[in-house]
């Protein structure tokens, strides 16, 4: 089920700027409309979040403590839009290249397609972007903005299951969203 919940565009202002940062709202003309999810973690709410699972894992907190912003953002899509949707994915991949963005996964199976992407500064990323798109169905957008030492993202994995143990789940449950 896709929930529409609005966040604050002044959130991430700030941030707009900074290399790791990418707009992904081209994407909104194709959403249907009432169905999309659109999450947008800032520094503060990923320092509670840091705070949150310091007592479990301190090398999890500090491991958040690298990250800006984690932008979701989910749209549902109809297959009367496919052309331009692979148009537009298309032309993103461009501009992410362009913009010296590193492309780390390319797939394309069927009607879904993934592309991981990062933007280094020297050894430290200072951005990840991760589009999802299954024609038909929907597309995925994820942008993580910080100065995030690599090793920061495995970190992240392993303890993935401490943000469910600290409550972040039931936090996002009650937004209609899902860790899984």
């Amino acid at each position: 089920m896709l929930v529409f919940i609005p966040t604050v565009g002044a959130q991430d202002a700030y941030l707009e700027n900074h290399p790791g940062y990418f707009d992904f709202s081209s994407f909104e003309a194709f959403a249907v409309e009432g169905k999309s999810v659109d999450v947008s973690l800032d520094e503060s709410l990923i320092g509670f979040m840091a705070a949150t699972v310091e007592e479990k894992s301190a090398e999890a907190a500090e491991a958040l403590k690298q990250i800006k912003r984690i932008a979701v953002r989910v749209f549902e899509i109809e297959d009367k839009d496919s052309r331009e949707i692979k148009d537009q994915a298309a032309a993103m991949e461009q501009q992410l290249l362009r913009e010296n963005w590193r492309k780390v996964v390319r797939v394309n199976e069927d009607d879904e397609s993934v592309f991981v992407f990062m933007k280094y500064s020297g050894t430290l990323i200072e951005g990840l972007a991760v589009i999802v798109i299954e024609l038909g169905d929907e597309a995925v957008f994820v942008n993580l903005v910080g100065e995030i030492d690599p090793k920061t993202l495995g970190t992240l994995m392993k303890n993935a299951e401490l943000f469910k143990e600290a409550g972040l789940e039931d936090f996002l449950d009650d937004m209609d969203m899902d860790l899984d």
